[in-house]
């Protein structure tokens, strides 16, 4: 409907500019003689705004109305010179030249348009696409590094765990519990026979140290202790326990017996007292339960170590069994085996060509040596660093035949080739095995067989 306006607009148009024609300029009708003439108005605007077929209607009205004016108006011999028809069809001309570029032009312009719209659809799609692209990509990610991330933290903790000395053990359990839980203080209560003394203390403040003292069921770290299991601040309030006057020193947010091992006696208390609002939840405090959990077992691996080196039976060094113990086990093996029929073997490492290696190059190899050995052999096999330069190690195989002897030698000699490889220096390994039988006479002679045994890989 709006298309077809000009049908009404075009004859009101001209009307009135017929009008304004006759009373504002009597001296010119149809505005004769006028330059630039108003003709034009209508032809331009009809033109530009409605395209051809209205450009050209309005180029009529326009020529039409100008020479009706004249030929009323005016002398008629001014019709008669051919020239006064120029304007007429200038008219009627660039009504139609001007209405077809403007439709021409809209019609490029609407094809642009539709192909921007175009465009436009498929970058939102593209954008989509990237956005589908960069969630799935962030979950990726997060898939990926959350267990990293996991197993990073796992490695760490292992590391801190893994050392048999007390005194290095309490403060790698109390470094790696405030990484882990986000504790800005934290402290261990070491079991004394009045109380709970402060053994380790991370991130105190010089003004509210922590309380070097706790009775058996005073604050958290007492009722921790004696009740074996964790407590919280908010469990303690509930109980209604009352804090001493230095309320600063014993307020903490939680706290957790640690014991010699797994299921062993209680050792100490790791009390934390200052961590973020937001860290003090139920998961942080599952996770206090197993570092705890992890921290005793630790200590008990620590403790049976500091056992042993009592009983010089462990190497401290090389963390295997030492000479003594490997012979006395030898010599009830031996026994038993004469009695009951029972398998046994013994097995020596020796290592020719350490001489060019500094004292402690030797170390280092020795120590990859007894870490080799230890991977290679099985459970129930007693590794021992014999105080010999020439036999170093020596492997005793209890309930072992000839077949199971064998099988442990070819681990060893598969994982010293892979040692052998990274080492500059030509090293030569030999291990010798004797088995044990009826005629072996004592286990003495039986490591002297072995020495003799020892064969080049």
């Amino acid at each position: 409907m709006k298309k077809h306006l000009y049908f009404i607009e075009i004859p009101v148009f001209y009307l009135v500019l017929f009008g304004i024609s006759l009373f504002l300029f009597p001296k010119h009708p149809g505005f004769y003689g006028v330059d630039p003439n108003p003709w034009w108005l209508g032809v331009f605007l009809f033109a530009f705004r409605y395209g051809s077929t209205a450009g050209v209607i309005a180029g009529g009205c326009s020529a039409g109305t100008y020479l009706y004016s004249v030929w009323a108006h005016l002398d008629r011999y001014l019709m008669e010179d051919p020239s006064f028809y120029l304007l007429p069809i200038c008219f009627v001309m660039f009504g139609g030249l001007i209405g077809l570029m403007v439709h021409r032009l809209r019609q490029e312009t609407g094809r642009s348009m539709k192909e921007c719209e175009k465009k436009q659809d498929q970058l939102e799609k593209v954008v989509e696409e990237n956005k589908t692209l960069q969630d799935v990509n962030q979950e990726l990610e997060r898939r990926i590094i959350t267990p990293m991330s996991t197993l990073i933290a796992a490695y760490e903790g292992a590391r801190c765990f893994d050392t048999l000395n007390f005194n290095e053990l309490i403060p790698a359990v109390l470094d790696y519990c405030s990484k882990t839980l986000h504790a800005e203080e934290i402290a261990f209560y070491l079991k004394t026979k009045e109380g709970w003394r402060l053994k380790e203390a991370r991130g105190h403040s010089p003004h509210a140290p922590h309380a070097d003292f706790f009775a058996w069921n005073e604050g958290i770290v007492g009722q921790a202790g004696q009740s074996k299991q964790i407590v919280t601040l908010p469990n303690l309030l509930k109980e209604g326990n009352a804090f001493s006057s230095d309320f600063s020193h014993d307020l903490f947010l939680a706290a957790g017996p640690v014991h010699q091992g797994e299921n062993g006696p209680i050792l100490g208390v790791i009390a934390i007292r200052k961590m973020p609002f937001l860290e003090f939840n139920y998961v942080n405090m599952n996770l206090f339960r197993f570092l705890l959990n992890w921290a005793s077992r630790a200590f008990g691996r620590a403790n049976y170590f500091e056992q042993l080196l009592k009983k010089d039976l462990i190497d401290p060094k090389f963390n295997i069994y030492t000479e003594k113990y490997f012979l006395n086990r030898f010599q009830q093996e031996f026994v038993r085996s004469q009695r009951y029929h029972l398998p046994l073997s013994v097995g020596v490492l020796r290592l020719d060509g350490l001489q060019p290696f500094s004292a402690a190059e030797k170390d280092n190899f020795l120590l990859s040596s007894s870490v080799l050995l230890k991977e290679s052999l099985r459970r129930t096999d007693i590794p021992a660093k014999l105080d010999q330069a020439e036999f170093p190690f020596g492997v005793l195989f209890i309930m072992a035949g000839k077949k199971e002897s064998l099988a442990v030698q070819s681990r060893l000699q598969a994982n010293y080739r892979k040692l052998l490889l990274a080492s500059p220096v030509s090293i030569k390994v030999k291990f010798g095995l004797s088995i044990f039988s009826e005629t072996s006479a004592d286990p003495f002679r039986m490591i002297e067989e072995a020495k003799q045994n020892c064969f080049y890989e």
